[in-house]
């Protein structure tokens, strides 16, 4: 198994669609668990058009969540009426419902949390859209699409992308701690040791 083997889809044919309507009913049901007013927050985001599906021209393909201090969050996202938007989707509202409570409960210098722990309320709430769809859907090909994306995307982008960065960002703090410079040669070096 080689690095690259670790994001192959399984069932490459099969990307269950659905449409930004459709994906209210299974935000909403998958976050149920956080209670009425995150449910609130997420209604919100709908209905106030927080949220920009459009794939316009030039859009980013990724998806972000800005929260400035003292406004609701904006969530850009480009729907492409795949279910894996679902996921994306109810992560950046993890983001959009922590920074949200943050906002109200914190003041604008102690409403920031670390980068590594910012991931773990949208990370949970992809778990729960995960949660949700295995006991909502009894297909054994959408089961194992939805174990395949939380295992490539999921479980991929937030504890080895993140790993990976980490040791990365180790080796050259290092470097430089010690009063050395840093050119691309070695950030390339360094990257291809955190790889290998």
């Amino acid at each position: 198994m080689t690095f690259a083997d670790l994001k192959l889809a399984v069932d490459p044919e099969y990307e269950p669609e659905i449409s930004v309507e459709e994906s209210k009913k299974y935000v909403e049901e998958a976050l149920s668990v956080l209670g009425e007013d995150y449910l609130e927050m997420v209604r919100r985001a709908y209905k106030e058009r927080w949220i920009d599906f459009v794939e316009n021209k030039g859009k980013s393909t990724g998806a972000f969540c800005s929260s400035p201090y003292g406004s609701h969050p904006f969530i850009l996202i480009s729907w492409s009426e795949r279910m894996r938007e679902v996921f994306v989707l109810a992560h950046e509202l993890g983001h959009a419902g922590h920074f949200t409570l943050a906002h109200k409960n914190q003041n604008i210098f102690d409403s920031r949390p670390s980068l590594y722990f910012i991931e773990a309320p949208s990370t949970m709430n992809e778990m729960l859209m995960a949660n949700y769809l295995m006991n909502v859907n009894n297909d054994p090909r959408f089961k194992r699409w939805v174990l395949s994306s939380m295992i490539s995307r999921t479980y991929y982008h937030n504890f080895v992308t993140h790993l990976l960065e980490a040791a990365y960002q180790r080796e050259v703090y290092k470097i430089i701690d010690n009063g050395g410079s840093v050119q691309a040669a070695t950030l390339n070096k360094i990257k291809k040791q955190v790889f290998s």
